[in-house]
């Protein structure tokens, strides 16, 4: 009996190790250069790839081992800058060695995500125009630019660096600015419902937790966002499941330039666990006067997933201070005794009591964070949840009070820099003032006046500008932002040809802006509420660059003038379907959304009273078709079409400084058409587009710095259209070269109109037929990467500008309001062209550590040259009540712009050092 058991307890033991058996496969991947790849994402699927078994990532030596219980399946090589590769594997003993695999780079960089709220083109599917910009997976340190200016060399675009100061970077894209390009955070849209704006100090300092960058211009396929009519850029945060490098970077540049950087990440975990962190901080003096900076960049993702469920916790944050170069200089303003021209000049920068200080300034903290769940529900049927928040504060600081730019003001000295002393006296009745009005007659010089508050005279600050008792102080408005919102995704594969998209899309954005006093200047206080209370003020100051970090810590100090609240209510629905046949593909996107606008005003002096406004209700919608045809196996053509309209922001739809609602907001309508042929081989890569865009009904509200918005621009109509070339060619392993090409033509197509809120007036904009200014109609690039030696890189570029028009606001054509001042015609501004260069060098140490050095020079020839004016005065235009033209007036310093336009001078030569640790 006890062997019929012994036998039976060992036969049983047989059939559980034999139905449980583990087999394992190995083996080791390679690039073209014959280097291991690491950070491989290595996933064994059944043959038919319907089910998932297990996925790992190569080590640093290029190496995997994948355990299962199957002895057959497929598996699927994937790595960011690499060709997708498939392989069928068969077991025949317990262990498969399956050798060395060799990956192909992929030329166009296509890019996958693992979120189906995240909306990626994929290449030969997706019809529109992409580039996309690897991060992470070398060393890739942007010198002294802002991230976003590694977008310079892709056709069509134009990353200005407008002011130069950190952050302040501007994104044009085929002719449009900021207003109509929309940047996704892993999906989630970051344009300000508010104002339209982009705030790139939001993620500049942390944007060493990004993964890639993916352009795509035009209308996109961006099936959740429809505010992006120009382009969309989609900004992909680490995965905590993807395995990278660790590293510590340390980098030095010009003007004081410093940034250190750590990145620790776990990848995925036996346990389902992943997590990914990083920290940095840079700051600098900056190129130009008075642009110094300090910004701290932290993200930290978490996650954990089932072969069901994914988890995703991603919390990013970037507290930043920097002072700015926000006033534009006329030229003849910066010329020198020589008739040279200062072109780091910045009139708002001076000291103070023999201490720096800046005119304007920005501080910002507003944490992001979200949380998104995804179900495999089958093979065919995804779900994906994500809810997410933004909370903290941005501050502007500017001046408040009388015109310190009149022209015949006492607040410059010689230099027409801003003197803080001489304002400091004025506000002390020991310096007396002369003032412009707006009808350009003088008030006589005057001594400041008094205010007499219980038997005291006090010279009381205020915000009014043309009265002899308003002083100057400097102020701070702080915009408090919370921002709650949720995605849903869910993804059926109908059949193995069509696939549906359905999802929802709400959000809610509260900003409530409040003024601060910052600095009084020597006066004696500020008027809290000058146009209800002339005896009530404060002493009390205020600056957010002092209050940074804790963003739940409410402000408590007094506040002045006005305390808003503008409140955005955002309801949204879409649809997308694919049509994947064996050559042809078709999309099908569309989606329609409500809006709901409201404001608030709040008393300042803290009585609890408060006035709501109504409700303003608006529908939009966008809809978009695009088709694709693989003619063969390296060529292919394609095409897409659409129509957005697009509700105006809240700050069009309401008074500045009441919650009135203004007359005549419309939706925008945009129209557009764009086809292209794209050529791919191993060698050489080729997009050839053309597109038509078409605007109507636009509206731009007129910002007038210390009196808020004081008119807007409406019916306004334009056309965009241009051809757009890149190609990549790689005769070798060891060299590499890129170029793109872009030529269009920007219209205004008809007049528009202006209205000036106070008194609502309408007149007339001459601005037919001129050209849209703010980018190069042509831009030609050329980029050589060559490696002579093994693991030595060097890298130089050129980028070429010309028809590149001032951008002056549609309201400068109004010669009603600017009497003195009308633009008649659009401005060509100088061509100019650009080189950068870069030189890296990787040491390979023990345990496939790296040391990565490198050293960037931008605008290497030192090369003057203006990226920005807003005004059009052309040398043969005579000045208005004068029988002089401009030329005999002002002159012309800079290759024939007269003197008295405008300009921001770009950067010059400028260098960085910098020294990064793998492990």
């Amino acid at each position: 009996m006890k062997q019929k058991l012994h036998f039976l307890l060992l036969l049983s033991l047989f059939y559980y190790g034999t139905s449980s058996a583990q087999y394992r496969i190995f083996g080791n991947i390679r690039n073209a250069k014959d280097e291991n790849v690491f950070s491989v994402k290595v996933i064994l699927t059944t043959a038919d790839e319907n089910n998932y078994i297990h996925q790992v990532y190569t080590d640093k030596s290029g190496n995997f081992s994948l355990k299962t219980k199957e002895k057959t399946g497929k598996l699927i090589l994937k790595a960011p800058g690499y060709q997708t590769l498939y392989k069928f594997v068969e077991i025949t003993n317990n262990k498969l060695d399956v050798g060395i695999l060799y990956l192909e780079e992929d030329l166009l960089k296509n890019l996958e995500s693992e979120s189906a709220l995240v909306d990626l083109a994929f290449h030969r599917k997706s019809p529109t125009a992409t580039n996309t910009i690897l991060e992470n997976n070398e060393f890739n340190h942007n010198s002294n630019k802002d991230f976003i200016e590694r977008t310079n060399l892709l056709p069509g675009v134009y990353a200005n660096p407008m002011g130069g100061s950190y952050a302040q970077s501007q994104m044009r894209m085929r002719g449009y600015n900021e207003n109509n390009i929309t940047p996704l955070l892993d999906g989630i849209s970051l344009r300000d419902f508010e104002s339209g704006e982009v705030n790139w100090s939001f993620i500049a300092p942390a944007s060493d937790a990004l993964d890639a960058i993916q352009i795509q211009r035009g209308l996109g396929s961006s099936k959740i966002v429809n505010s992006s009519v120009a382009g969309t850029v989609n900004l992909l945060l680490r995965d905590p499941f993807a395995k990278y490098d660790n590293y510590f970077s340390a980098e030095t540049g010009n003007n004081d330039y410093k940034k250190y950087s750590l990145s620790l990440n776990s990848g995925n975990t036996d346990k389902g666990f992943g997590i990914n962190f990083t920290l940095s901080n840079t700051s600098g003096n900056g190129y130009f006067s008075g642009t110094d900076f300090n910004a701290i960049g932290y993200y930290l993702g978490l996650g954990y997933k089932t072969q069901k469920h994914k988890f995703t916790l991603k919390v990013l944050g970037a507290p930043t201070w920097n002072n700015l170069r926000n006033k534009i200089s006329s030229i003849n303003d910066i010329l020198q005794a020589d008739n040279s021209i200062d072109t780091r000049y910045n009139h708002a920068y001076n000291t103070y009591n023999g201490q720096s200080i800046s005119l304007n300034s920005n501080a910002n903290h507003t944490p992001f964070s979200s949380f998104e769940w995804q179900y495999a529900i089958n093979k065919n049927n995804t779900l994906a949840v994500k809810g997410y928040g933004i909370y903290g504060y941005n501050a502007f600081k500017d001046s408040s009070g009388a015109e310190i730019y009149s022209g015949v003001s006492s607040f410059t000295n010689t230099d027409n820099n801003v003197d803080f002393d001489r304002i400091r006296l004025y506000n002390t009745a020991a310096l007396v003032n002369t003032i412009k009005l707006l009808d350009g007659s003088l008030i006589p010089s005057f001594l400041r006046e008094t205010y007499t508050v219980d038997g005291k005279k006090l010279f009381l600050n205020s915000t009014e500008w043309d009265t002899k008792t308003s002083g100057v102080s400097l102020v701070e408005t702080v915009s408090q932002k919370k921002v709650y919102g949720g995605l849903l995704n869910y993804a059926s594969n109908l059949t193995s040809k069509l696939k549906l998209d359905v999802g929802l899309d709400a959000r809610k954005s509260v900003s409530r802006n409040t003024k601060y006093l910052n600095n009084l200047l020597g006066a004696d206080g500020y008027l809290i509420d000058q146009l209800q209370n002339k005896t009530q003020f404060t002493t009390e100051t205020f600056s957010l660059k002092d209050n940074l970090f804790n963003v739940f810590k409410p402000i408590d100090a007094q506040k002045i003038d006005f305390d808003k609240e503008n409140i955005s209510l955002y309801y949204g629905a879409f649809a997308q379907v694919q049509l994947n046949l064996k050559k042809i593909n078709f999309l099908l996107q569309g989606g329609y959304s409500q809006n709901d606008f409201s404001k608030r005003m709040i008393d300042v002096l803290d009585q609890g009273i408060s006035e709501e406004s109504e409700h303003v209700r608006l529908d939009s919608y966008n809809v978009k078709f695009g088709a694709n045809w693989n003619m063969t196996a390296k060529s292919n053509i394609w095409f897409n079409t659409g129509l957005v309209s697009r509700v105006p922001i809240a700050n069009y739809v309401f008074d500045f400084y009441t919650n009135n609602i203004n007359a005549g907001f419309k939706n925008e309508d945009f129209k557009a058409v764009e086809m292209g042929y794209t050529f791919l081989s191993k060698k050489f890569n080729l997009n050839l587009i053309a597109y038509g865009n078409f605007l109507s009904n636009s509206t731009e509200q007129l910002f007038e710095t210390g009196y808020g918005i004081t008119g807007f621009t409406h019916q306004l109509s334009k056309r965009n259209t241009g051809v757009e070339l890149d190609f990549t060619y790689k005769p070798f392993n060891r060299l590499t070269f890129y170029s793109s090409h872009s030529y269009a033509q920007w219209l205004y197509t008809k007049d528009g109109k202006y209205t000036e809120y106070e008194n609502n007036q309408t007149t007339d904009l001459y601005i037919k037929d001129t050209n849209i200014g703010g980018a190069p109609q042509w831009m030609s690039s050329l980029a050589i990467m060559v490696e002579p030696f093994k693991n030595l890189t060097f890298n130089v570029s050129g980028k070429y500008h010309d028809n590149f028009y001032s951008n002056t606001p549609a309201e400068q054509f109004d010669p009603i309001w600017y009497p003195n001042s009308f633009a008649k015609s659009d401005l060509k501004l100088p061509s100019f062209v650009l080189f950068d260069a870069a030189l890296k060098y990787k040491i390979k140490l023990l345990n496939e550590h790296l040391v990565n050095i490198g050293f960037a020079m931008n605008n290497v020839f030192d090369t003057v040259y203006i990226n920005e004016s807003t005004r059009s005065f052309n040398n043969n235009q005579f000045v208005p009540n004068s029988n002089m033209n401009y030329e005999s007036q002002y002159g012309s310093s800079f290759k024939n712009v007269n003197n008295a336009n405008t300009a921001f001078f770009g950067p010059g030569r400028t260098w960085n050092f910098a020294v990064q640790y793998r492990f």
